[in-house]
């Protein structure tokens, strides 16, 4: 059977989810479990040794102390995710998910970032400039508009 995950994805994605809000082990099941179906059924005994690991990483914190545990995006763990977001970029392409929110532009612009990436060598480079300079000029457009108000 094919893994899904690839070494390493597992821990990034509970990271680009705590980004979000802070969930427990359970709460992230149901929102791996949300994001990747019917693809990927995701497991206390994958979830649960992946936060202990973040944990001692000091990647996520408890947000208090209640139970179930709830966990939350330390400052390092902010650090080690922007590191990484090309990764991210990577896995939310190649499953079609969205880890960082819908409608961010920093989100948006990672994921077209990354899709520019991939179609190098894919897709004549005369066109690609083109769509690209099209962008370009609608958000220069933008601009200009919202100098105007």
């Amino acid at each position: 059977m094919e893994r899904f995950f690839e070494y390493g994805e597992l821990p990034l994605v509970l990271l680009a989810l705590l980004k979000q809000r802070a969930m427990s082990g359970y709460e992230l099941m149901s929102e791996l479990a949300r994001l990747f179906s019917p693809q990927y059924t995701p497991s206390a005994g994958s979830v649960y040794p992946a936060l202990v690991g973040l944990e001692k990483e000091q990647l996520i914190q408890a947000v208090d102390s209640a139970s179930p545990k709830r966990y939350l995006l330390s400052s390092t763990g902010e650090g080690a995710l922007q590191n990484r977001l090309d990764e991210l970029g990577w896995i939310e392409r190649r499953t079609g998910a969205f880890l960082r929110p819908e409608g961010s532009v920093d989100g948006e612009l990672e994921r077209l970032i990354g899709l520019v990436k991939e179609s190098r060598g894919k897709i004549d480079p005369g066109k690609l400039l083109e769509v690209l300079d099209q962008a370009q000029s609608q958000v220069k457009r933008l601009v200009r508009l919202r100098g105007g108000d």
